[in-house]
C-alpha cells in the first residue's frame, strides 16, 4: 500500500489512491481495510501528488527549449511552439521552469529516499510519511 501512496505523490494514482478529476487524489471509496482516520491522513498526504502532477505538466508545456534557441544550438526540437509556430513562452518563463525543476527533483529524491527506507524497514507506516 505504501508503494501506491508513493506513486500518488509522484502524480500517478492507482487502485487505492484514485483521481477524481484534475484536482483531487483520494483513497477510493471501495477501500474497506483502512480506518477513516487512516484514509483522512492519506488524503492529506496525496494532495502533494496533485500539486506535483500539475506543476510537472506546466513544466513540460513551458519549460522546453524554444525553436530559435533550438536552431541556434542545432537541436531539432519544436516543443516550444504553439499551433501557429510562435514561441509560447519566453526566457523568463524557461528560467523559472529551470528553478522549479530543481525543486521538483529534490522532491522526487525525497520520495525515493522514503521508498528506499521502506525496503530496509518494512514496518514504516503512514504517519512516517508526514
Amino acid at each position: 500500500m505504501l508503494h501506491e501512496i508513493l506513486l500518488a505523490l509522484l502524480g500517478h494514482p492507482g487502485s487505492i489512491v484514485v483521481s477524481e478529476g484534475d484536482y483531487i487524489f483520494k483513497v477510493a471509496d471501495t477501500i474497506d481495510f483502512l480506518t477513516e482516520a487512516e484514509k483522512e491522513q492519506i488524503n492529506r498526504i496525496v494532495v502533494l501528488g496533485v500539486f506535483f502532477r500539475r506543476i510537472n505538466g506546466f513544466m513540460e508545456r513551458k519549460g522546453g527549449l524554444n525553436s530559435r534557441l533550438s536552431l541556434h544550438l542545432g537541436i531539432e526540437d519544436l516543443d516550444g511552439l504553439d499551433e501557429e509556430g510562435y514561441e509560447d513562452s519566453g526566457f523568463y518563463v524557461k528560467a523559472f521552469c529551470a528553478g522549479v525543476k530543481e525543486v521538483l527533483n529534490l522532491y522526487k529524491e525525497h520520495v525515493l529516499a522514503i521508498e528506499h527506507e521502506y525496503f530496509v524497514n518494512e514496518s514504516l507506516n503512514i504517519s512516517h510519511l508526514n
